[in-house]
């Protein structure tokens, strides 16, 4: 009988039925006045409820709604809205394109994951402890204890709303997670609790990019001296001198002669006085050449030999020449007296191993010394130095190769880039060798340039004595 009436409206036997199911449930409803909405209670943003008109029969009202649906073709069955238009809308989908909807909203890993059981238990003992606490602390009452607890808490309910006022391809859900009845339901939002601990520095992130020029600073303490200039011309050597006051006393004293010759009265005396002054210039020179004073035009062969000079000296900028050839090719040092007359050669640049002094003069520096030390610091960030793997290796002046601290000849006289706290800090290396030819250090292999944003080399000078 009922497949007939459903037959009858247009209808397939289960939407007939579902029709007769509101019916029922329109006639439960109805007063003397007017059927209440069914529908009212369903939305409260809003209190739109499709009227029911003057239809005294339930029945009247199943035949008209059954009557618009017959009318609808399969073309019709577009979903439109509003641009603007965000609620208000009722939707019909048939449960399967609800529930693909709805799945593809859970499965997005990123914002979704499944969880292999029901953590309610769980967290409800948490809750509770909370409570407790809470409770014993005088911060809630026993009523908000009561109020706040849920002695049968569920999993929140998830479901999704159709966006039709977006013009997608493929309609697209929109998340919502009903928390009635969970854990939470009753509670409220606290007040603000402390703030925690700092947590670890993070990575080194990338390298920005380059910023605008600064202000100029102010004005930075005084540098190190700079390299020595380009050699000058050649000077008179000193055996030029010692020819030119012989030459000097040959000429004076013909002068003289040819004076007597003009004037009888010359008496002895002023010729002894000539004499005497060009003997007083050659001792001069003489005790210059054996004790030279280490300036540019009368260099010594090594501040050593400074100081075994029976004149006072101090601490401060030489020069010498250890070939003693030409003084062109002497070379600007740092006398240290204070610790036994080492010469010391300062770096052309601190961020390069270059010394600005020819092989000759390098060579002759290690056979006139006994030994040798050498001073570099490495600058850091994030990056140790010490028990790095491969090991940090220094390349000597004779070729010889010295492994990080491993070395007797190397001491590690600070070591702070172990800290790795986004800071610079530094690691410092004393090398001392009585093998002179091994230093100065040349070159470091090991250390790629890839690495130059974290390490930094810093050279110090080189003191032989």
């Amino acid at each position: 009988m009922e497949d007939k009436k459903a037959k009858a409206l247009g209808l397939n036997p289960r939407d007939y039925k579902m029709a007769m199911l509101l019916a029922d449930l329109l006639e439960e409803n109805e007063t003397t006045d007017q059927l209440v909405c069914p529908l009212a209670d369903l939305k409260k943003k809003s209190q739109y409820c499709p009227k029911l008109g003057d239809a005294k029969y339930v029945e009247t009202f199943v035949e008209l709604v059954c009557n618009e649906i017959e009318k609808i073709t399969t073309s019709e069955l577009t979903l439109k809205s509003n641009s603007n238009d965000k609620g208000g809308n009722i939707v019909i989908m048939d449960t399967p394109n609800y529930v693909e909807m709805t799945k593809r909203i859970l499965t997005d890993v990123n914002t979704y994951k499944v969880i292999q059981s029901d953590p309610s238990k769980k967290f409800l003992e948490e809750l509770k402890t909370i409570l407790r606490k809470g409770l014993q602390d005088t911060v809630i009452s026993k009523n908000e204890y009561d109020y706040i607890l849920s002695d049968s808490p569920r999993i929140s309910t998830f479901y999704s709303l159709p966006k039709i006022h977006k013009q997608y391809k493929v309609l697209s859900g929109r998340p919502i997670v009903s928390g009635n009845n969970n854990l939470t339901h009753n509670g409220k939002s606290g007040p603000l609790g402390p703030g925690g601990i700092v947590g670890p520095t993070g990575k080194l992130g990338n390298k920005g990019e380059k910023g605008s020029k600064g202000t100029m600073g102010p004005q930075g303490p005084r540098g190190d001296p700079g390299p020595p200039g380009a050699p000058g011309l050649p000077g008179p050597t000193r055996h030029q001198n010692m020819n030119a006051a012989i030459q000097a006393l040959i000429d004076s004293h013909s002068a003289l002669q040819m004076e007597n010759y003009q004037n009888t009265q010359l008496t002895i005396l002023d010729f002894s006085t000539e004499i005497f002054k060009t003997l007083h210039y050659l001792t001069d020179l003489m005790h210059s050449i054996k004790n030279p004073p280490g300036t540019r035009d009368n260099p010594a062969r090594i501040c050593r030999d400074l100081l075994n000079c029976d004149r006072k000296v101090s601490d401060g900028i030489y020069w010498v020449d250890p070939n003693l050839g030409c003084p062109s090719d002497a070379i600007e040092v740092f006398c240290n007296f204070t610790a036994g007359g080492q010469t010391c050669l300062s770096p052309i640049t601190v961020t390069k191993l270059e010394f600005g002094v020819g092989k000759v003069q390098m060579n002759f520096l290690h056979l006139l010394s006994s030994e040798v030390t050498h001073t570099l610091t490495m600058h850091c960030l994030n990056s140790s130095v010490i028990g790095r793997d491969p090991p940090i290796i220094f390349k000597g002046w004779n070729g010889h190769m010295f492994e990080g601290n491993q070395s007797l000849e190397i001491t590690v006289v600070q070591d702070e880039c172990e800290i790795q706290d986004g800071a610079w800090h530094k690691t410092q290396f004393m090398f001392h060798s009585q093998e002179t030819s091994k230093l100065p250090v040349v070159g470091i292999p090991t250390l790629s340039h890839l690495e130059e944003d974290q390490l930094y080399l810093e050279n110090g000078p080189v003191c032989f004595l």
